[in-house]
């Protein structure tokens, strides 16, 4: 019988290999083939972390192989996955144009686990700064771009709209239709501190509803400057 850090280490491996090169299709099959083979890890993967790391990744190197990756067990009931891959840039990536290049790049991947191993929640981490350098930029790309990223866009336009940092950050994340319990998981904050920058971004930006929100920002023609730092955001670069 397979361990559960076989089984864990199967889907991963099978899903990259899967042949699909539409994202939501790769995505059914992850969750499909989770179901077949895993079983016991649960029905739920992180299931809108995979869409958007997916979206990021995959987009711009859409043939990754793995080269490396081992599973192991924790002491604080999980498993970890390290691994490396070689892909070759085809899409844009965090604002650098496709250059072709073949590069590699490390990470892990985390899976927490309840008592009776169902998986509540998944998380990966990558050194972004390790694909920049590889594709011909300085190490501090990932920090100068993200700045001017966040300067240009917290001025919206008038000195009265001016959003502070989190506010932007926030911004960014509700422009991907995100939770406001989802967002203060990933910025580290309270649900309650997103709420208050939901409040403060309405009122600066003119909205009743946070549903409007995206529309202000499309009109300012800035939805894909803040659907690019969402992408720094959520790829964990410095």
């Amino acid at each position: 019988m397979k361990s559960l850090c076989e089984k864990a280490l199967e889907i991963y491996r099978d899903t990259l290999y899967c042949g699909e090169t539409d994202l939501s299709k790769t995505i059914n099959y992850y969750f499909d083939h989770q179901a077949n083979v895993v079983g016991n890890l649960g029905s739920s993967f992180g299931q809108d972390d995979c869409f958007l790391h997916a979206r990021i990744f995959l987009h711009a190197f859409p043939s990754l192989i793995i080269q490396e990756a081992e599973a192991f067990r924790t002491k604080n009931q999980g498993i970890v996955i390290p691994w490396k891959v070689g892909a070759t840039h085809y899409g844009d990536f965090l604002g650098i144009a496709p250059t072709q290049k073949k590069i590699q790049y490390h990470g892990y991947t985390s899976l927490f686990l309840t008592a009776d191993n169902k998986v509540q929640k998944w998380d990966y981490r990558i050194d972004v700064s390790e694909i920049t350098q590889q594709l011909g930029q300085t190490a501090e790309y990932s920090f100068n771009r993200k700045k001017s990223l966040v300067e240009h866009l917290q001025k919206m336009g008038t000195d009265k709209t001016i959003l502070t940092l989190k506010q932007t950050e926030c911004l960014a994340y509700l422009c991907q239709g995100l939770s406001s319990k989802y967002i203060a998981s990933y910025l580290k904050i309270s649900y309650k501190t997103v709420e208050c920058h939901t409040q403060a971004i309405k009122e600066k930006l003119g909205c009743i509803h946070k549903e409007q929100l995206i529309d202000v920002i499309r009109a300012k023609g800035m939805y894909y400057s803040f659907r690019e730092l969402f992408d720094w955001l959520f790829s964990g670069a410095s």
